[in-house]
């Protein structure tokens, strides 16, 4: 699709950081307050030629403080009700545009899925939401006060509203067919995409087998890798075991810095990411087995996983087997997976011994990468969706 077919309203106070379109219209917290202060109108198309102070303090508060407690979250849902967003600029905007459609990142903020519902019938155009993450079946978790519990329940009931309304795409199979479960229609699976190209296969030397462990280690993932560290060290396993991360909080680093086996790398960029991806001969993805955790995890996906088993690199995964990501990897046999303690043990012997079934399963993670996470293929996938959808109406 091209550019000028492409425009993107957003919610934030930063410059866009997408090469997609060239189309923007903003609107931030911020400025849906000022404007009730003001009693003016909020948000506006986005100049590209000029820059403007990222991460206004206000704003960040603002942002950051529903993130964490029920009062902000209904204090930011309740600030976007009084409709100042609803400007003359923004229906120029939009009636300049003509969408023939709207695609929705599905959120778990009722102000978002209220502004998608009023633009779809004001403009009489089809939803395509996509969910990367499980709000909606998270949202029937324990309250932990009355507001909690009226912030889910209102969730709840926008975000059946939105489902009944549009077409929904899922990040895996997995929560495809929950949301099929619950919202009593089909959906459709893409992907996460990888523009990893494969490496060639690693120059076999004299020195230890490199293990690296690359990304988020939040959710409590940290114990998985010290599991791992454990059980190198207690066994003698012949393996250099590296954990490079952009996790900044100490209370979960503090549990890793110094742990016999795993050698603590560190945040590292996106190219020196690849030139990691390249020279290990095992690349690792974890959850954690705690209830909580995999309730939290239970329906995402990884992106680490698509470029790991783009690259040409033996995949080894550790975690419990009732979780998207895991289950992807055993269903199609395309990484080297222990589901629990016993098993991680012999499952570290065999792919740490055996080069040939490292290659192997390898060409079996590519041929799965070339299938659901080529960046081509998935564009032309989502393509077909919206333009069925066109059809529909």
């Amino acid at each position: 699709m091209d550019k000028e077919n492409i425009a993107q309203l957003y919610f934030y106070k930063e410059d866009p950081q997408t090469e997609i379109c060239d189309n923007f219209y903003r609107i931030s917290d911020f400025d849906v307050l000022n404007s009730i202060k003001k009693l003016g109108k909020a948000g506006g198309k986005v100049n590209l030629d000029s820059k403007i102070e990222i991460g206004n303090k206000q704003n960040q508060i603002l942002q950051n403080g529903s993130k964490r407690s029920p009062i902000s979250k209904f204090a930011r849902n309740l600030l976007w009700s009084f409709n100042s967003w609803w400007s003359k600029n923004l229906k120029k905007w939009l009636e300049d545009f003509k969408p023939d459609a709207i695609f929705f990142y599905g959120s778990n903020y009722v102000f978002s899925e209220k502004i998608v519902l009023k633009i779809a019938k004001k403009y009489s155009i089809p939803i395509i939401t996509y969910w990367v993450d499980d709000f909606y079946v998270n949202s029937f978790s324990k309250s932990t006060s009355l507001l909690d519990c009226y912030n889910k329940k209102s969730y709840r009931n926008v975000t059946n509203k939105l489902m009944k309304k549009s077409e929904f795409v899922a990040l895996n199979d997995y929560m495809e067919e929950k949301y099929s479960e619950v919202f009593h229609k089909k959906g459709n699976v893409i992907y996460t995409t990888s523009s990893i190209v494969p490496f060639l296969p690693k120059q076999k030397g004299e020195d230890k087998i490199v293990m690296s462990f690359l990304g988020n280690i939040s959710w409590d993932r940290y114990k998985s890798l010290i599991d791992i560290a454990k059980t190198i060290v207690y066994n003698n396993l012949e393996i250099e075991f590296n954990v490079y991360t952009g996790e900044n909080r100490s209370w979960i680093l503090n549990n890793i810095l110094n742990v016999d086996g795993l050698n603590y790398k560190g945040s590292i960029n996106y190219e020196q990411v690849k030139e990691v991806m390249e020279n290990s001969d095992i690349l690792l993805h974890v959850e954690d087995f705690g209830e909580k955790q995999r309730e939290g995890v239970r329906y995402s996906f990884s992106t680490k996983i698509a470029d790991s088993l783009s690259s040409n690199r033996c995949l080894f995964a550790y975690g419990p087997k009732d979780v998207a990501s895991m289950q992807y990897l055993i269903n199609n046999e395309c990484a080297f997976v222990a589901t629990n303690k016993e098993e991680l043990l012999e499952k570290l012997q065999i792919v740490i011994s055996n080069e040939k079934l490292r290659i192997d399963m390898a060409d079996k993670a590519i041929i799965m990468a070339n299938k659901n996470h080529n960046v081509i293929e998935n564009q032309n996938k989502l393509l077909k969706i919206i333009n069925n959808d066109i059809g529909k109406n």
